[in-house]
C-alpha cells in the first residue's frame, strides 16, 4: 500500500491517494481477517506529518471481561389495559 500527498489540483477535502497492490492485499486480508470477517486498522499520524495504518490485531482477554447486569423483571399477572 502505497500514500502520497494529493495532487496540487485536488480539493481540499482529499487528503492523500493511496495505490495498492491487490494481490499483496488480498493476501494480506485472509492472513488478517478475525472471526467475525472484519480487519481493523487504526490511522496515526508520523512524527514527520502525514499518516500511516496499523494492523489492529487487539482481542479482549475474555477473563477480564465484565458481565453486563441481568435487569430484573417480574412477571405480568394482569391483561394489558388497552
Amino acid at each position: 500500500m502505497r500514500w502520497q500527498e494529493p495532487k496540487e489540483s485536488a480539493p481540499n477535502f482529499v487528503k492523500a491517494r493511496v495505490g495498492i497492490n491487490v494481490e499483496q492485499f488480498v493476501e494480506f486480508l485472509n492472513q488478517h481477517v478475525n472471526e467475525k470477517g472484519w480487519i481493523n486498522f487504526e490511522m496515526n499520524e508520523g512524527r514527520e506529518g502525514g499518516f500511516y495504518l496499523v494492523l489492529d490485531d487487539f482481542q479482549p482477554d475474555p477473563s477480564k471481561a465484565k458481565s453486563k447486569p441481568v435487569k430484573e423483571t417480574s412477571p405480568v399477572d394482569e391483561e394489558p389495559a388497552f
